[in-house]
């Protein structure tokens, strides 16, 4: 039989176990996806959910299903080494309100193939967590065809109203021009 106090010790132990730590923070990123447009940037934001200070917090930002990493910043510094190729030069971490947990990574020039989900990570010398990004990538003309689309549509409309208004105006004139040469004579105008 074991003595009372190892018992005590043993459930103090496990609830220790699960009691959250005082570092823990959750990561947020946009519930919509962030759109861009092919050769313009693009700003991806990610944020801790309580408001405190991620300067001394590493900050690595990865695309799903790539090799490499889009961004990191340790020590306060850009670190370059291990960078997918294809966003050397391309990004920066934007951490004007780094102290209240907000952080932008910024992409310049979007390519098409820069499209899809992106994982934010902060970790901190007791904890990390992360969060998802959805970057969708638009041609600058599929805009202006939608914008056409409208465009037309509305055109469409105009000429319609045109049409209906000139029809029936038309059809207007020529009863007049019927009843000038079909005089009635119970209709007599003094």
């Amino acid at each position: 039989m074991q003595p009372w106090y190892l018992s005590i010790r043993i459930l103090l132990l496990s609830f220790l176990l699960y009691w959250p730590a005082s570092g823990q923070f959750d990561v947020r990123g946009p519930q919509l996806p962030v759109i861009a447009l092919v050769g313009e940037k693009a700003f991806l934001p990610c944020y801790l959910s309580s408001s405190m200070d991620a300067s001394s917090m590493n900050i690595t930002w990865y695309r799903i299903g790539r090799s490499g990493f889009v961004y990191a910043f340790r020590n306060g510094k850009d670190y370059t080494e291990g960078q997918a190729p294809e966003y050397r030069k391309r990004t920066e971490l934007l951490v004007e309100n780094i102290t209240n947990g907000h952080v932008l990574l910024k992409i310049d020039s979007i390519h098409p193939s820069d499209g899809g989900i992106y994982t934010c990570d902060f970790v901190s010398s007791t904890y990390f967590e992360g969060a998802r990004v959805k970057l969708l990538v638009k041609n600058a003309l599929d805009l202006s065809i939608s914008s056409w689309t409208v465009r037309l549509a509305m055109f469409m409309i105009f000429l319609d109203i045109f049409l209906i208004t000139t029809c029936i105006f038309y059809a207007c004139s020529n009863l007049v021009k019927e009843d000038e040469h079909n005089v009635h004579p119970h209709l007599v105008i003094w």
